[in-house]
């Protein structure tokens, strides 16, 4: 074996281009993943405040049924899920 098979940091030239291409597309694909790992945390996060907002209002108006939790639940996952395809188009564009 030479040098060269063994490291792990090949020398830019043009029969290497496909080592770094593929490098920089695994690098790619796991910085994708992590985004959207924390786009679920952020989703459930999103959801929760406005649900336990609404929460808090049913308690304050003594409503007969969770009116403003069922709401507010609603309307956070409908910014949840904007802020999901607005991260989505973002990361389609930057390719």
């Amino acid at each position: 074996m030479s040098v060269e098979e063994t490291s792990d940091f090949p020398e830019i030239n043009p029969e290497n281009d496909s080592v770094n291409t593929n490098k920089q597309n695994k690098q790619f694909k796991k910085n994708n993943f992590m985004q959207f790992a924390g786009m679920g945390v952020q989703m459930a996060a999103v959801i929760g405040m406005g649900a336990y907002g609404g929460y808090l209002l049913d308690e304050k108006y003594h409503t007969e049924k969770a009116y403003w939790t069922v709401g507010l639940a609603l309307f956070g996952v409908l910014i949840s899920l904007y802020l999901l395809i607005k991260k989505a188009n973002s990361m389609s564009n930057d390719k």
